[in-house]
C-alpha cells in the first residue's frame, strides 16, 4: 500500500494547485493514526465523487494540523448502479457493524426499517454516528460516494416508495428462492431495493404485504441470522453479480 492509498475526508476538495488545510480530525488520523510525513502523497474526497492527490507540504504536531496542496483532481462517476438498503435496526453496537460492511459492500441508500417486531430505533444522534462510520468505510474500501442516510421509515411506506423507478426487490427470507434462481443479468442490469427484517421476522401482516407487492424473498442459507448478518449477506450476494 502506498501513502496515495491513504484517503482523507474534506468537504470541499479544491482545484489543481491550490492549498488548503485539513479538518482537524482528519489531521489528526493523519499524522497520527497513518504516521504520515511532509512531502506524503495521499488522497483527498468530498463523498460526492471528487478526489485529488494531493502533497501534505506542512505538518505541525501541537496543535496537529496538516496543509495540502493540490496536485491532480479528478471527478469519479456515481455508482453504475443504486443497491438501496432497508433494514430494521439491530441493538447497540452491533448498527456500527451494519454501517460499517454495508458501504465497503457498495451500497448506496440505507433506510432504516421500522417494523412491527422491531426492538430498536434511531435516536437522536443515530445519524451523526451513522456519517462517522460510513466515512470511515469509505477511506477504507476507496469509495468516493457516500451512502445517502435516509430518515427513519415505516414499513407500509417503504414497500409503497422503495420500489418505484424501475427497481428490483428483494427480501431477505429463510423460505424464499436462492439467489441463483433468480436470474444474474436481471440483478446485474437493475437497481435494487433490499429488505431486511427484525430479528422476530415480518409480522403476518407484512409478509401478505410483502407477497402482494411481488417482493421476491431470498434465502441466505439454513440458519436464521441476526440483522446486521443477513442485511451484509443479502448485500454480497447481490453486489457480487
Amino acid at each position: 500500500m502506498t501513502e496515495q492509498d491513504a484517503w482523507f475526508y474534506c468537504d470541499r476538495v479544491c482545484g489543481e494547485g491550490e492549498v488548503f488545510e485539513l479538518p482537524l480530525a482528519e489531521a489528526m488520523h493523519l499524522a497520527r493514526s497513518r504516521r504520515l510525513r511532509a512531502g506524503a502523497l495521499v488522497t483527498i474526497f468530498d463523498g460526492f465523487g471528487n478526489t485529488a492527490v494531493a502533497v501534505v507540504q506542512e505538518l505541525e504536531s501541537r496543535p496537529v494540523r496538516a496543509v495540502l496542496r493540490v496536485r491532480q483532481r479528478t471527478m469519479l462517476p456515481p455508482p453504475t448502479r443504486r443497491i438501496h438498503l432497508a433494514s430494521a435496526l439491530p441493538k447497540g453496537d452491533r448498527q456500527s457493524v451494519l454501517m460499517d460492511m454495508m458501504t465497503q459492500l457498495g451500497v448506496t441508500d440505507f433506510t432504516p426499517l421500522r417494523c412491527e417486531r422491531s426492538v430498536a430505533c434511531q435516536g437522536q444522534r443515530s445519524v451523526e454516528r451513522w456519517r462517522r462510520l460510513i466515512l470511515e468505510a469509505c477511506k477504507q474500501s476507496r469509495r468516493a460516494w457516500l451512502p445517502t442516510l435516509h430518515a427513519e421509515t415505516s414499513f407500509t411506506e417503504v414497500v409503497d416508495d422503495i420500489g418505484l423507478g424501475g427497481y428490483t426487490r428483494l427480501v431477505a427470507d429463510p423460505s424464499g428462492v436462492s439467489i441463483t434462481e433468480l436470474g444474474g443479468v436481471q440483478l446485474e442490469k437493475s437497481n435494487l431495493s433490499l429488505m431486511v427484517g427484525p430479528e422476530g421476522g415480518f409480522s403476518d401482516t407484512e409478509t401478505a404485504i410483502l407477497r402482494d407487492a411481488n417482493v421476491i424473498p431470498v434465502r441466505l442459507g439454513d440458519g436464521i441470522l441476526r440483522i446486521e448478518t443477513a442485511a451484509v449477506a443479502l448485500v454480497t450476494l447481490v453486489a457480487a453479480m
